[in-house]
């Protein structure tokens, strides 16, 4: 089986960005949760979930969800993408670029 991978339909933009979370290489009917880390210190939330997705039999899988906004956005510059699958514990990163509010 091919690594983890996550990939992200834009990479950089604003908060409140639409955005679609593809990849493969996790396990077949497995949930795959993508979060967006803040940057921010608790109490706040670091992570938000922006979408969920079940891999399909060939290991892919595609959600739509958008970049969080207002005070869970956290600061402009770079944020990491994490895909993580529910069951496996499986792990795939990438960067979005929050360009502005």
């Amino acid at each position: 089986m091919a690594a983890a991978n996550v990939q992200v339909s834009r990479n950089s933009g604003k908060a409140g960005t639409a955005v679609t979370a593809s990849g493969n290489g996790f396990f077949a009917g497995e949930e795959v949760k993508i979060s967006y880390a803040t940057g921010l210190s608790a109490p706040n939330p670091t992570k938000v979930v922006i979408c969920t997705a079940t891999v399909a039999a060939d290991t892919s899988y595609t959600c739509n969800g958008h970049i969080p906004s207002g005070t869970t956005a956290g600061v402009k510059g770079a944020h990491k993408i994490t895909a993580k699958g529910v069951t496996s514990g499986l792990k795939a990163t990438t960067t979005f670029t929050r360009t502005k509010t």
